[in-house]
């Protein structure tokens, strides 16, 4: 799948146009899904580019969430191999917000007692509102197109709701 996506790409120019605008070499598969780590400039002195898995169904991002959400199920199912073990792949793969996700599952299932329901529940809902308002206010300045997008789709809904 991702060598017939890179075949497309290469004989419909998008290399040779990235190598004339940016002087970049496209060399293979290993160009395609290697990134810094979490996919952010902050670690690119401090950590070494990793390839990134591409699980079954070859998209990293879908399936570092898949993981994520099922191991977040499995840990509040009593199960706590499978998230422990998820952890390492969820760095490999690069998600923050997948990561994020399970981190947060297993923190609340370590201090997740009866009486603390709603302390625990208020806790995961602020740290969820946190990460939000970070993850926008980061967003919004460096141009990531995840925002971009957000905004103008909560602009365009509420300047028409149907």
């Amino acid at each position: 799948y991702i060598q017939r996506n890179i075949a497309r790409q290469i004989e419909t120019g998008v290399w040779e146009k990235s190598l004339k605008e940016t002087g970049f070499v496209f060399r293979g598969l290993q160009d395609v899904m290697t990134t810094t780590f979490f996919n952010t400039p902050f670690f690119n002195d401090i950590l070494p580019s990793v390839f990134r898995i591409g699980g079954p169904n070859f998209h990293s991002i879908s399936y570092a969430y898949a993981l994520s959400i099922i191991s977040a199920w499995l840990l509040f199912r009593g199960r706590w191999l499978l998230p422990i073990a998820a952890l390492p792949l969820l760095l490999v793969i690069g998600s923050k917000g997948a990561t994020f996700l399970l981190l947060i599952a297993l923190a609340m299932r370590i201090i997740y007692r009866p009486p603390r329901a709603r302390l625990t529940l208020a806790v995961a809902l602020a740290l969820a509102a946190a990460w939000t308002t970070a993850a926008i206010a980061y967003g919004a300045t460096h141009g990531d197109y995840h925002v971009l997008g957000l905004t103008a789709g909560l602009r365009d809904f509420l300047a028409n709701p149907l």
